[in-house]
Order: C-alpha cells, then sequence, then structure tokens
C-alpha cells in the first residue's frame, strides 16, 4: 500500500472538535474538509462554470456519498500533554482580537491543541489509486498548510499547521520541497496542482478562488508565537480602525444617529465587509450615552456593552447572515522568525454584488426616537464593491 507521512508541528493553538462545542484532538475528516476547500479555491480559478466537471474531479479524488474515497487519513504521535486549557486571560490583546468569537463558547478553551505539538498525518491510498490523485491529495495538504489552518477561526491564524518532514513509501517522487513555505514554492504548488485538474482554462470567476499573485508573505515581530501572533492582530485591528478611534463601521453608525438618522454628512468609505460579514456593533459607552441611555452594568458593578445592531447583506428578499472572509492568515515558523502567509481569494464578495444590498439592523430593544424622527428597524448601506476588494488586497500587499 502506498502512503505519505508528514511530521507536522503546530504554530498556533489548534480548536478542533466535534459537537456540543468541545475539542476532542485533531479529526481527520476536519483535514480532508480543509484539503477540499484549497482544491476548490485552485481548481476554481480555471473551471469558470462548469461545476459539474469540478464535482466528478472532486469526487474521485475526496469521495462523496456515493463514492468512497481512494484514501484516508491516520493520526498519530499526538500526546496527552499536548492538550491544554487554554487561558483567555493569559492572551494578549492582539490575539484576543483575531480569536474574539472563541471566547463566546468557554468550552472551545478546553483540550486545545497547544503551539509546538507535533504529530503524524499519514495518507494511506489503496493499490490501484492513480499517480494524479496522490499528488492532488498531497499537494492540497501543502496547500491547507500553507494558506490556511484547521479547526476554529482558521482565516485568522487559529489553527496554523506546518511540515517538519515526509516519510514515503512505494512513491518515487522526491517531496523534500514540501517543507519549505517560501512564496516562490508556494506559487509552484498552486500552478501544479491547477494544471493536474486537466480542467479547460476559464477564468469566469463564480466563486472564491486562490491566484498565486494575491499571496504575500510578511514577518512579524515577536520571538515567540504568542507575540508574533500579538503583532498581527494589532496590524489588523489598526487597519480596521483606518485611522481612527474604532472601525468605520461603529464610526458611520454613530454619526448616522448623531446627525438624525442621515447619510448625508457621514463618511461612507473604507468599510471592512470584504474581511467577513456579519460585522456586530456593541458599545460600552459612545452611542448609548449618545442616546441619554444610562450604562449597563454586571452584578460587579462593570459596564458591559450594549448590542447596536448589525451589518448583513440582502440578497433579493433573503437576509443572509454569514459570508465568509475573502483574506486568510496563516502563521509559520523559519529560524527561530514568524511570518504570516496572507492570501486574498478572487472571486464575488455577494451573491449578487450589482444589486445585493449591506443593511445594518439595528438591535430591536435600541430606542432611536431621541435622535430619530422616525427611527428605521435597518439602513441599507452604500458600498462599491471593488473598492472593497482593493482595500483587502491592500493589506494583503502591506500586511498592516
Amino acid at each position: 500500500m502506498q502512503s505519505l507521512e508528514f511530521t507536522v508541528k503546530v504554530i498556533t493553538p489548534t480548536l478542533m472538535g466535534g459537537g456540543f462545542g468541545q475539542n476532542d484532538g485533531i479529526r481527520p475528516s476536519e483535514i480532508k474538509g480543509m484539503m477540499r476547500y484549497w482544491f476548490r479555491t485552485v481548481a476554481g480559478s480555471v473551471i469558470g462554470n462548469d461545476i459539474k466537471a469540478l464535482k466528478s474531479l472532486e469526487e474521485k479524488v475526496f469521495g462523496s456519498q456515493e463514492r468512497k474515497s481512494p484514501f484516508r487519513i491516520v493520526i498519530s504521535g499526538l500526546k496527552e500533554t499536548d492538550k491544554i486549557n487554554l487561558s483567555w486571560l493569559d492572551l494578549p490583546n492582539g490575539v484576543k482580537y483575531l480569536g474574539f468569537v472563541i471566547n463566546m463558547n468557554k468550552e472551545r478553551l478546553n483540550n486545545v491543541i497547544k503551539a509546538g505539538s507535533e504529530f503524524k498525518v499519514k495518507f494511506l491510498f489503496k493499490n490501484s489509486v492513480d499517480n494524479k490523485i496522490i499528488k492532488i491529495v498531497t499537494y492540497s495538504f501543502y496547500l491547507a498548510t500553507a494558506l490556511g489552518g484547521f479547526g476554529l477561526r482558521p482565516r485568522r491564524g487559529f489553527g496554523s499547521w506546518q511540515i517538519l518532514s515526509i516519510d514515503t513509501r512505494g512513491i518515487t517522487e522526491d517531496l523534500e520541497y514540501l517543507k519549505n513555505y517560501d512564496l516562490g514554492n508556494i506559487k509552484e504548488v498552486i500552478i501544479k496542482l491547477r494544471n493536474l485538474t486537466g480542467l479547460n482554462q476559464n477564468r469566469n470567476l463564480n466563486f472564491r478562488t486562490v491566484s498565486e499573485n494575491f499571496i504575500c508573505i510578511h514577518k512579524l515581530n515577536g520571538s515567540s508565537w504568542k507575540n508574533a501572533f500579538d503583532d498581527l492582530g494589532k496590524r489588523y485591528q489598526s487597519f480596521r480602525r483606518n485611522g481612527l478611534s474604532t472601525t468605520p463601521e461603529y464610526h458611520n453608525i454613530k454619526n448616522y444617529i448623531k446627525f438624525g438618522c442621515n447619510w448625508r454628512r457621514i463618511n461612507k468609505n473604507n468599510w471592512n465587509f470584504a474581511f467577513g460579514l456579519p460585522i456586530q456593533i456593541n458599545s460600552k459607552k459612545g452611542i448609548p450615552s449618545l442616546l441619554g441611555l444610562p450604562p449597563k452594568k454586571n452584578r460587579r458593578g462593570n459596564i458591559i456593552p450594549t448590542s447596536i445592531g448589525i451589518f448583513k447583506i440582502k440578497h433579493n428578499s433573503e437576509i443572509l447572515e454569514r459570508l465568509p472572509s475573502s483574506v486568510w492568515f496563516s502563521i509559520k515558523e523559519k529560524d527561530g522568525n514568524y511570518y504570516v502567509v496572507l492570501t486574498y481569494l478572487e472571486g464575488k464578495l455577494f451573491p449578487d454584488e450589482n444589486h445585493d444590498k449591506v443593511v445594518f439592523q439595528f438591535d430591536k430593544d435600541l430606542n432611536l426616537q431621541s435622535k430619530c424622527k422616525n427611527p428605521p428597524k435597518s439602513v441599507e448601506v452604500e458600498y462599491d464593491a471593488n473598492d472593497l476588494k482593493q482595500r483587502a488586497k491592500d493589506f494583503v500587499s502591506r500586511g498592516r
């Protein structure tokens, strides 16, 4: 039986698990799912509208309900000491900013695979498997480690892994170069995987795809994963604020209310919608004070955030609750230094960029009577899809 065994190092904490919001170790199904995702982003750059051809090739490699996959994944070498209960209070502010949703589910802070852990990921192939499929699996796993992450918050750098060594059995190709995460190597693997699809070149992008032209690597400050991750989080937070004390989303909604629910005096540029929706707006003081509302306090007397509302997408008659970010973060380590691989995915931000609306839905308990004559339940937001995309590309190219 042909096999590939990768020794993998965890660069940032990995929160991978099953049901009930709990972590239960490294799951082969999640690894395969992430490999399938990055395979699609590469194959999609040439498939265009021919979804049937993409689905057929994807089933041959990764399987489906009707067809069994020609390989299986076995995890080994993970020790109980590699699992920790992550202390949210001990994390730097930049890390908390990138992983803020994790703290909403306290159980996910238990049994986290800690940074620095090493384990093995083994791919076992059927004897009859085509060499082309072995290569697609290999390159898909490499790109999943190079461009993304695994588990919870992989788009924001959590669950970043990298390959330390490769052991092959029955496979003659030299794969040592897959330990290299330099930009040239990543681009070369993308091109190799794209050529393996055998699909016709068609750049009609109907979904998000990876292009070797929109991947950048930036050095991070810090000699530990925690400090480097903190540096990345602070860079990202600063970019989203765009010179303001808060994000443009909060700033504009606050001024919308301040000026009597009127957009005319609002700066509507520099939205962060390309980094994912929904965007929740909460406030400890600002807007509640503006409305003359008393601050909310917990039992200890500490002021707690007031829910102002949330940005979503209106597509025809539907309200879309969630749209993924077009930018992925993946952290790598080399010679004691840390780097971030930033990847921008080409394609549509919204299902219909020409007609879809970004709407801000006010919290149903927020009283706007003191500022607005006819308080709206929601308000449409003006945006330019190309400007949103360019803003995301700017972050990828500059890394701050």
